[in-house]
Formats: structure tokens, sequence, C-alpha cells
């Protein structure tokens, strides 16, 4: 094609899918010199369709469409990891923090007991509603360079599951780096093609499933690292596998997602609570958290986790 590759400018592009999710007819690129894969791009208005449309078709329950308070307490019980992960980005216990793309707020109330303020920026209407009204923290509902925020102002800022869904993610983060302090961190969290269930197993309905419209970049450990360099920051990508044992077990033997995000991410028992009878049932619970454990482990190890995290600074910071 007469394109060039986003990312490296290099002409060398191919077309490795011609569909996403939903059967919509679009060619997935990619790069051959620097690897990177992105739709090919098409104009859409971006804020009207989060605004808007996003969350009727992409649910984290298969095809039913959740508000934003069931949307919170979906995803807030799984971001201990997180807190985890970013806490020694937190200088002090009035560190500002910054997330972009935040949704109904779950990572921010999780995080807001060690730091002194919290700051999102959400363009769906409900969740920055909801984030406003009843959890409390600012939100705004326009890009940042839009807002009043000051510059060089966050210790952190965190970019959640968003950058995928960016037409220009280079600017966007070049943006980003101006309201950092000098000494600021920068957390993105992206899906990875590298994800076992398209690398290791090659399942054809996953890529299906994966390929998804709003998804404009596919990134990989190090696309993610060149965009990183390319857009002024410096740090590691680090594996992050939110879907357990069971639901690639799940894919293989079926071929489909499973009912919901909240079962996906769980570390699903064998035996049921109320069927619990005995030592047995333990010893079966007990078995397969450490599967579950063990095989998370392998695959983060081997690079073939379903997302990557980027933490960095300020190149020369």
């Amino acid at each position: 094609s007469s394109m060039n590759c986003y990312l490296c400018g290099s002409g060398k592009l191919e077309v490795v899918r011609n569909r996403l999710r939903h059967g919509i007819k679009r060619n997935v690129l990619h790069c051959l010199d620097c690897g990177l894969n992105y739709l090919e791009p098409a104009e859409k208005d971006l804020q009207g369709y989060y605004r808007e449309e996003y969350r009727s078709k992409h649910s984290p329950r298969t095809n039913e469409f959740v508000d934003s308070q069931t949307l919170f307490d979906i995803y807030f019980p799984h971001q201990a990891e997180r807190v985890e992960r970013l806490k020694p980005y937190m200088p002090s216990k009035n560190a500002v923090i910054l997330d972009v793309g935040c949704g109904p707020g779950h990572f921010l109330q999780a995080i807001a007991s060690f730091v002194g303020k919290c700051v999102g920026i959400e363009f769906n209407h409900d969740n920055a509603r909801f984030v406003r009204e009843r959890l409390g923290f600012r939100v705004y509902t326009r890009p940042i360079e839009e807002t009043d925020l000051p510059q060089e102002y966050f210790d952190l800022v965190t970019v959640f599951h968003t950058l995928e869904h960016l037409a220009d993610p280079l600017s966007f983060l070049k943006t980003i780096r101006r309201y950092l302090k000098q000494s600021g961190a920068l957390y993105v969290e992206v899906p990875s093609v590298d994800d076992a269930l398209l690398s290791v197993y090659k399942i054809e309905s996953y890529a299906d499933f994966w390929y998804r419209e709003p998804h404009l970049f596919n990134f990989s450990p190090s696309t993610l690292r060149l965009l990183m360099r390319r857009a002024g920051f410096e740090g590691e990508t680090v594996p992050v596998q939110r879907y357990g044992f069971l639901n690639h077990v799940h894919w293989i033997l079926t071929g489909k997602p499973q009912p919901s995000a909240e079962i996906a991410m769980a570390v699903q028992l064998l035996v049921q609570e109320s069927n619990k009878s005995s030592s047995v049932s333990d010893r079966i619970n007990e078995w397969i958290r450490n599967v579950d454990a063990e095989y998370r482990s392998i695959l983060k190890e081997n690079g073939v986790s379903e997302s990557i995290g980027f933490i960095g600074r300020q190149q020369g910071s």
C-alpha cells in the first residue's frame, strides 16, 4: 500500500487480517520493519463514539449493557495488583494522580487512600457523572489539553486499556508528558498481541473475538517500548495476566468466551461453596489455586501474557 507505518515510517506493511469482532470488515496491518500491528485508519468521531455507542457493543458481560455501578462492582475487586505495582511511584501521601480513561473510577477509588488527590478523564458521561457524584473525584470529559489542569502537575498518570483506542497515541503521550512533574511517572496498560491464546494456542475464534474496531493499535512488548521511547519516556514493560487458567481451558475446548469478565478474571474454584462436603473439596480447590498461579507465571515469564504494562519516566529526568 502507499501508506507508511504509523510508528517507524516504513513502507513495508502487509495486511494480516481483514475482519474484526462482529464480522466488521477492516484491514489489520503489520509492519515488517518494527512489528507494529494496527487497524488501517478510518474516519470516526471517537469522542462521540465513546459518549454514546461503545458500551452497547463492548461490555464485560456478553450482549448485555451494564451501568456504571455494575461496571465499578466488576472491576473494583481486581485493583489490588495495580495498587501494589504503583505504590513505589507515589512519592508521598499527598501525591497527585491522574487516570485517563478512568471509566467508573474503580482504580481511583482503590488508590485514593494512598495519595493526596485523584483526578480522572472519561469521555463517557454516565461514567464521569458516577465518578463525580458517587465517588467524589474531579473528572473531565474532554482531552487533557482542553481542560484547566496545570502542566507539570501530576506525580503519576495512569492509562489503563485506553491508549489502544486512540488514533494518535504518540501525540497523546507527548501531551501527557507536559502534565507530569519532572520526576513524575507514567503507567500505561494495553492488551498484548502476543497473548498466548493468539500466539501459542492460535485459536482462530479467539482472534475473531480479540481484534475489534475500538482497538486501533495492537501492541506487543517491543512495539509498546518503541512507542514509549519515541514519545520521550524511558522505562520497562511488565506482563499482566488478568484471566485465569480455566478461562484459557474454556477457549481451548469451546472456542468461545466465558459469559462475563467476572468469571474470566476470577480464580475459579472447581468445587463450588454450596457443594463443599469434605477435605477432598479443599484439596481440589487448593490445587486449582496453585495451578492458576503457576499458569499465570508461565505466561508472564514467557512474554505471552494477555496484557502488558509500561512504567516509566521522562527521558533524562
